[in-house]
């Protein structure tokens, strides 16, 4: 009897396989917005290269001629059709087709005041891993019945026990934040990442609410929780237990204090704060919550908060947090809070050892931060904040700056000390603003040569204020009050320019001609423009810009980084030439939603 043989697409496992690599997605880039062009009488700001962002749209049309071959490629291959549940990117799928396919979604997630009043059938989507529930301001008024805070409670209880993932955005009526009720928390005991926004938690909400999911949370993300004041974090078992506050009552016995238990959450490595408003002092004590914390995210609403969190973690020894992003958007914080908190972090990270190996004679083990990312306002002692930075220099790997000093000039020695003493960076990157600072003057090649031989990216972005000097000697005095106009520099450096080529426009063309030239396929100086790069700058203040870019290779090239791979040069990237272009990530934009 001839045995036939079976076709491999007809095992149901491998075609789960081939499945799972089926494209349901399709990268498009989204075009900027118009912008208006300003009247001669107004005044002209140097605007942002802004790279080009990408956006994905469901574009199934491969996975659904799969489904029609036959009857067992529609049965396997059904589930990832419907795996991801995005709005408004699958705005093209009827929303009463959710009745069916309901328990098909693992991940639902909305974008920010987008939604379908019609979708019904949100009671059959009971298997979710992925819930994300942004800002919808809609839904206080006419749509409460569709999606409103009810509804949401059901959604988050029906799929309590199978959630990963969970972003809820608590506003409730009226724009009011929402009250935690702690029974829609219970069921979550698999919950890893975790992000609550805009939620009232005083009274002891927000401690039971992260009680709850304690033991499985390893990405916590905490924004605009009101009312959290110091002590929130002590909790009150007997408190919570009915029969136990009655026998307390009725009993005639003296009442001995209450013995309250610190909340801990063992698991979280990665914590995100942000505070806000005077009453919510006791938010940063979460920190000391956290004893395996490495990744903080910081937001303060003052001074007092830095100096809160940098006492918890010296206090508690914090050893394992290795990265740290301090947030100044109230626009308040100086050098000497950043320097304090640097400082902390370092003592909690020291510890005698005889089995790890040390580096000092101290006989302290080599621990620090591996990421510093901090913005301060002001550059009071600035010898302070360069050295509590170098302090980490035998562990950090990425230093990224937001310098926005009231003062007009920054010593020029801010920066070199960092690049001449942290020998293991790798990525560099320097936001300048309201400060004049000629970059060239301070790291160029005369001062030797840097010590971070692992560079691999440098970012310097120069917001209000360009560069001032061109070439020794050169001064602009076109100056407003305020700031520096770019358009103006430009102006004067372009007719400088001029006068040095016999007043020849042609000729001061042909000066600029070659680095004008740079694109993704054609170099200059062995560098490439990135394909996403593009400009919004005038001719003048171009040439202008295209002046200091030269400059920027020239320093560059001359300090021999091998491994340099990218340059950002006022949110331009570019690569070098024996870098492939893949290696650039683009950016996508936010709300977004990448399966």
């Amino acid at each position: 009897m001839a045995r036939t043989q079976r076709n491999p697409l007809d095992v149901s496992e491998i075609l789960l396989r081939v499945g799972y690599h089926l494209p349901l997605w399709k990268l498009v880039p989204q075009q900027p917005p118009p912008q208006r062009r300003p009247r001669y009488y107004q005044h002209h700001h140097q605007q942002q290269n802004e790279p080009i962002t990408y956006a994905y749209i469901f574009y199934p049309q491969d996975l659904r001629s799969c489904l029609q071959v036959s009857k067992h490629w529609h049965q396997v291959l059904l589930p990832f059709l419907w795996e991801i549940y995005t709005y408004p990117a699958m705005f093209n799928v009827p929303s009463t087709r959710i009745n069916r396919i309901g328990h098909h979604i693992r991940t639902f997630r909305l974008q920010d005041d987008a939604f379908d009043p019609g979708l019904t059938g949100l009671e059959y989507v009971n298997q979710l891993k992925e819930l994300d529930i942004p800002q919808q301001s809609w839904n206080q008024y006419e749509f409460e019945n569709a999606f409103g805070v009810q509804v949401q409670k059901r959604l988050v209880r029906t799929n309590g026990e199978g959630l990963k993932a969970l972003a809820w955005y608590g506003y409730g009526i009226a724009f009011q934040p929402a009250y935690f009720d702690v029974d829609d928390f219970v069921r979550l005991k698999h919950v890893t990442f975790l992000r609550l926004d805009s939620w009232f938690g005083g009274e002891g909400l927000l401690a039971r609410v992260l009680d709850c999911v304690a033991g499985t949370v390893e990405v916590l993300q905490l924004h605009q929780i009101l009312d959290v004041l110091p002590g929130a974090f002590n909790l009150d078992d007997q408190a919570d237990d009915a029969m136990s506050l009655w026998t307390t009552m009725t009993s005639d016995e003296p009442r001995g204090p209450r013995r309250l238990r610190r909340l801990v959450m063992p698991k979280v490595k990665t914590l995100k704060l942000t505070v806000e408003g005077k009453r919510n002092e006791g938010l940063v004590e979460l920190v000391a919550c956290c004893p395996n914390l490495q990744r903080l995210s910081f937001t303060p609403h003052g001074k007092a908060d830095i100096v809160r969190v940098a006492e918890d973690i010296e206090k508690c020894g914090l050893r394992s947090v290795h990265s740290l992003t301090v947030k100044n958007e109230a626009r308040n914080l100086d050098g000497v809070q950043c320097a304090t908190l640097l400082q902390s972090i370092l003592e909690a990270s020291k510890e005698p050892t005889s089995s790890i190996k040390t580096t000092h004679a101290t006989g302290q083990a080599c621990r620090g931060l591996k990421k510093i990312n901090i913005n301060p306002e002001t550059l009071e002692n600035e010898p302070r904040l360069v050295s509590r930075i170098v302090l980490h220099a035998d562990t950090l790997r990425s230093l990224k700056l937001t310098i926005r000093s009231n003062s007009e000039v920054m010593s020029d020695n801010f920066l070199p000390q960092i690049l001449y003493q942290c020998h293991n960076l790798e990525a560099f990157s320097v936001k300048v603003e309201r400060v004049r600072f000629d970059l060239f003057k301070a790291l160029g090649s005369s001062s030797g040569p840097w010590a971070c031989r692992r560079l691999r990216k440098f970012l310097f972005s120069a917001v209000e204020f360009p560069i001032p000097e061109l070439e020794k000697g050169e001064e602009d005095d076109e100056e407003e009050e305020g700031g520096v106009d770019v358009s103006s520099v430009g102006r004067n450096w372009f007719r400088k320019l001029k006068n040095m080529t016999n007043r020849s426009t042609n000729n001061a063309l042909d000066v600029l001609a070659n680095l004008k030239s740079i694109s993704s396929t054609q170099p200059a100086m062995g560098w490439y423009k990135h394909t996403s790069a593009t400009t919004q700058l005038g001719f003048q203040s171009q040439a202008f810009e295209t002046m200091l870019l030269r400059r920027a290779f020239r320093m560059l090239n001359s300090q021999n980084l091998k491994q340099l791979e990218v340059l950002v040069w006022n949110g331009v990237p570019y690569e070098r030439s024996k870098v492939p272009r893949w290696m650039l990530k683009t950016r996508t934009a936010v709300g977004d939603h990448r399966p």
